[in-house]
């Protein structure tokens, strides 16, 4: 197939008109000097084609995309008005995108949503957003003291509220003041086979499966013992690539170096039992430490694909804290 040569694209390229939203945005994606601020008072005309080639960036480059000046141009756009992201996803992404790749996408973006200032969405529209994707809902629901809407969201979609972190019934060590820390995986687990994970998987209660109990965290557990039960070496893999973070940094706020203790597994235990420990790790350094962000987009991209909801609650610890001012 023939698509053309350079200066066909060239020719192409110069007959853009940048007053017209559409074709600015081709300019800015060919990287060329086109001011993004000129494109930014129009960018909800073009909101869509500005997401799509995010989505498109992301796919070709990888985490690699974060550091390309065109992906940075493009992300400009996209959070010029942060809330145009929300309202598009509740639009679009059931219909438009796999779990996989929506979870991709709330990695890829979420330091830059806890970064902005944003219009407060309207009730319904937290309403929806948290339906369609926990992690997007949390970034976008700040707490203030008394905002029992956003309250309420955090407690029907995770089970825990930020509400209860200033709760003066609860005693400061109790542990409903926080989201449920989870456990290490010991040896009791170690050896147990897919049906009988699943058969486990069946007694929690449906009620009680929130990301941020104790029992969200065991179904995630469970889901990473039974997909990787035919081949731990999976976890081998993602741990020799990314289990660098799992380090002081993490660690630096000492409600974070709670977490992960909590996390440590039993004795006797194969390496791989650290897999969640290290997977929180990643998230804490996606969600507080810039420096590493490409490294732990990377990480938790590779675990989304076999382990989606320990990915997505390890995220949801991450963002809570962060919202908390830890």
């Amino acid at each position: 197939v023939t698509i053309g040569t350079y200066t066909d694209l060239s020719v192409h390229l110069n007959a853009l008109d940048a007053s017209h939203p559409l074709e600015a945005l081709e300019l800015v994606i060919s990287d060329r000097q086109h001011s993004v601020a000129e494109l930014e008072e129009n960018v909800a005309e073009v909101f869509g084609s500005v997401v799509e080639s995010l989505l498109a960036l992301l796919d070709e480059w990888q985490a690699e995309a974060l550091g390309r000046p065109v992906y940075q141009a493009v992300s400009e756009l996209a959070f010029a008005e942060p809330e145009l992201l929300a309202r598009w996803l509740i639009q679009n992404a059931a219909s438009r995108m796999t779990r996989e790749q929506l979870l991709r996408l709330a990695i890829a973006t979420l330091p830059d949503i806890l970064d902005c200032l944003f219009e407060a969405l309207e009730q319904r529209e937290l309403d929806n957003l948290w339906s369609v994707s926990a992690v997007f809902g949390a970034a976008f629901a700040p707490y203030h003291a008394g905002d029992a809407a956003v309250a309420a969201c955090w407690q029907y979609f995770t089970g825990w509220s930020p509400a209860m972190a200033q709760d003066d019934d609860l005693q400061p060590e109790e542990s409903d003041r926080l989201p449920s820390r989870g456990g290490g995986i010991d040896q009791t687990f170690v050896a147990l086979p897919p049906a009988r994970l699943r058969e486990l998987a069946t007694m929690l209660r449906p009620d009680e499966v929130k990301p941020l109990r104790w029992i969200g965290y065991l179904e995630g557990a469970f889901e990473v013992l039974r997909e990787t039960w035919a081949d731990r070496d999976i976890l081998e893999r993602w741990r020799s690539a990314h289990s660098r973070l799992n380090d002081r940094r993490a660690r630096l706020e000492p409600v974070h170096g709670t977490y992960l203790d909590r996390l440590e597994p039993g004795p006797d235990t194969p390496g791989w039992c650290r897999f969640p420990q290290d997977l929180l790790a990643c998230s804490f350094h996606l969600v507080s430490f810039s420096g590493e962000r490409k490294a732990a987009t990377s990480a938790l991209w590779a675990a989304c694909r076999f382990t989606p909801t320990l990915t997505e609650r390890s995220l949801l610890v991450a963002v809570a804290l962060h919202r908390l001012g830890m």
